[in-house]
């Protein structure tokens, strides 16, 4: 019989970063050097190959642990419960995924950048560093409120003050879509948001104490990376960004016609509707077909019902920060 715990480690290696990620992490359990050589392609940050997607929702209310989150792996069609580390999952809000890392809101309204494979964290720079946010304390210092001041103007008329919002309900509106320029397990990474108010575009870097706002009159509908460039779209067009003018400008490029278009995927988290009231039940997942007009189940029929906060879609990563 053939001793598998006598196999080379650069075989494993090779083997490994062609795998799914629960692949990887089942095999560490085989023996001691299979164990090593997953603790070696972690460390050594090497290539894994394209993860397939997770979809992320929440615990159910009846389960013991209120910190853990589900996933839904497409390619196993299999659910996995993970715990998360400290504050429970379900009291953060998850405001966008890039690079295997999940970005949340916590309960006072600040980002974090968790990955949920490795449990590492990131505390990005605090919401009081926005030129448009005041914080107001109380009579001991505490932080109890926000004040966001939606219009641009020097001289404010008293008979219309900024509005105040409490420190877990200024998320709700705030973020529109947070996304990351690279992996931040690098340490050399840019965040971009485009928030409330007028959905304008702000960024910090990796070790940045203040977000940076752009100057600029359009209202943002999305902001993507592509090859290390910032695009964003507003109505109708698309810009490129530049977020560091010391930087030579390329050529934008210019329009590409297309007369057929290939078939994607669309998620869309509905809290956002106007129309949705508490007198809400459950979430449901679907997947609905353009072509047949038919909409069929994401999530295996004995799955426990979705509830708060909204599922996410999700690419998994072995990368933590150091």
């Amino acid at each position: 019989m053939a001793d598998w715990s006598n196999v080379p480690k650069d075989l494993l290696l090779k083997i490994f970063s062609t795998s799914e990620i629960p692949d990887i992490l089942r095999t560490a359990a085989v023996c001691v050097s299979w164990s090593d050589a997953v603790h070696e392609l972690r460390c050594s940050r090497r290539h894994l190959c394209n993860q397939s997607p997770w979809l992320m929702f929440s615990a159910d209310d009846r389960e013991d642990n209120p910190s853990a989150a589900r996933f839904y792996s497409l390619s196993e069609q299999k659910t996995y419960t993970i715990p998360l580390p400290e504050s429970s999952i379900r009291d953060r809000l998850c405001v966008g995924s890039s690079h295997g890392w999940l970005i949340t809101a916590d309960q006072t309204s600040e980002l974090q950048l968790l990955n949920p494979i490795t449990g590492a964290q990131i505390d990005l720079t605090s919401i009081l560093t926005y030129d448009h946010i005041e914080p107001i304390r109380n009579e001991r210092g505490r932080l109890t409120s926000y004040i966001v001041d939606t219009l641009e103007v020097v001289d404010r008329s008293p008979d219309y003050p900024p509005p105040e919002y409490k420190l877990d309900k200024l998320r709700l509106c705030m973020y529109f879509k947070v996304i990351l320029s690279s992996d931040p397990s690098r340490g050399d990474y840019t965040v971009v948001v485009i928030h409330n108010p007028y959905r304008r575009i702000s960024f910090v870097r990796a070790g940045d104490n203040k977000w940076t706002a752009l100057t600029s009159d359009y209202m943002y509908d999305d902001v993507v990376f592509h090859r290390g460039q910032l695009y964003a779209s507003a109505a109708g067009q698309m810009f490129l960004v530049v977020l560091d003018l010391a930087s030579p400008i390329e050529s934008p490029g210019w329009w590409c016609r297309r007369s057929r278009l290939r078939g994607s995927t669309v998620a869309r988290t509905w809290w956002r509707l106007p129309v949705v009231t508490t007198s809400y039940w459950r979430y449901d997942i679907g997947v609905f077909s353009y072509e047949d007009l038919s909409i069929s189940r994401i999530l295996p029929s004995e799955a426990p019902p979705v509830s708060w906060p909204p599922p996410i879609w999700f690419m998994p990563s072995l990368d933590r920060a150091w």
